[in-house]
């Protein structure tokens, strides 16, 4: 782990929920330039939790001209901002200055029980049908507390305001810059559009990803062209084998044309948009 020359991070897309492992962006990229990467991708994810994982994890897997590329996928910004009351760090607004939260211990102990294998929850793995009369039948149980929980009040006063996703992104990104720049790291980040914006809503958080990252003077790009609907899952919108390939792809003829890499074995099927 020591080695690897790029530490890729984002969630469960980057990560090759519903693909084999050697089929992932992370595989396909090393095979494809034969640099060493490793997948730091991790299910559920926002910018907040990637870099406090690069933060944790560095001091064991640093080594020089090492390069962080950040996967931002479209909920991101959402991820790092809610839920108030949640089992995860969030951002906040306390007095004009931003703050990461500390994780509630009894939203962990929640989140962690909902994981429980059970015998209805392997029967609604079986089909979707199967899934919806299982959660119709048993008492939701949830990970976070609702706005309308008189403890939100306590919260709001003792941790501060809710960020915008603007105000919680632009924080996150700037705490990438400064710390891969203190540790002589490059960064670079990636727009991952979701599914949704191939089947007429184009509604997306790309105007917010080029802003923030325009003007913190990160290097960014966009993936969304490279992409159509037959690359996504339709039911749960991850990354088909295929969209792995396009994404990793992109990612290469980028950082060719940055003059950052020269790969090992000629792209396949370039992806030129």
């Amino acid at each position: 782990l020591d080695s690897s020359e790029y530490l890729f991070l984002g969630d469960s897309c980057l990560f090759g929920w519903g693909v084999e492992e050697e089929e992932s962006l992370v595989a396909r990229f090393e095979k494809k330039t034969g640099a060493t990467a490793l997948n730091m991708g991790q299910s559920g994810y926002g910018s907040l939790q990637q870099f406090l994982l690069l933060k944790r994890s560095l001091p064991t897997i640093h080594r020089e001209n090492q390069k962080v590329m950040v996967i931002v996928y479209d909920n991101d910004p959402a991820d790092n901002c809610q839920p108030l009351y949640s089992a995860f760090p969030t951002i906040r607004n306390v007095s004009e200055d931003f703050v990461f939260t500390t994780p509630v211990e009894e939203m962990f102990r929640a989140s962690q029980k909902a994981q429980e294998p059970s015998f209805l929850k392997s029967i609604s793995r079986l089909s979707l049908i199967a899934d919806f009369l299982v959660n119709r039948l048993v008492p939701f149980e949830p990970h976070f507390i609702i706005d309308s929980d008189p403890r939100v009040a306590d919260l709001v006063s003792e941790n501060g305001m809710v960020a915008t996703e603007e105000e919680g992104f632009r924080y996150c990104m700037e705490r990438f810059k400064e710390f891969t720049e203190s540790e002589g790291m490059d960064l670079h980040a990636f727009f991952a559009p979701p599914i949704h914006l191939y089947q007429g809503d184009k509604g997306s958080r790309l105007p917010l990803f080029d802003k923030v990252l325009a003007e913190l003077e990160i290097s960014h790009f966009d993936l969304t062209p490279f992409l159509n609907e037959e690359d996504f899952y339709p039911i749960d919108g991850h990354w088909k084998p295929g969209g792995h390939r396009k994404v990793t792809n992109a990612i290469v003829d980028f950082l060719l044309r940055a003059g950052e890499i020269e790969p090992a074995t000629e792209l396949e099927n370039s992806n030129s948009p």
